[in-house]
């Protein structure tokens, strides 16, 4: 799987996509604030890894549920891919009839 291709599969918004039983929401967390708190957390070590990692990351392989078997550097593209989709359903739900003004 090429970079391109990587990118393009998680940001193609033409048909809904359920999530892995993995990352389904499972009520772990009591409260809003509990959930940002993890994911900016999560977040920042990956912003921390991305900067000071010696790893070369072509070489490292892992299997994903939606995209098979990629590579560390296209795992980072897959993230920053996946917030890329998230920004373009919020901006739809606000464009949206019913969505306050």
């Amino acid at each position: 799987m090429t970079d391109v291709q990587v990118t393009k599969i998680v940001t193609h918004r033409s048909g809904k996509a359920p999530p892995p039983k993995m990352l389904q929401p499972v009520g772990r967390f009591a409260n809003i604030q509990q959930a940002k708190d993890f994911f900016n957390n999560a977040r920042q070590k990956n912003i921390d890894f991305v900067q000071l990692t010696n790893e070369n990351l072509r070489n490292r392989y892992w299997q994903h549920p939606a995209t098979g078997t990629i590579d560390l550097y296209q795992t980072i593209l897959l993230l920053s891919a996946h917030c890329e989709r998230h920004a373009a359903q919020i901006e739809e739900v606000k464009k949206g009839e019913g969505y306050p003004k």
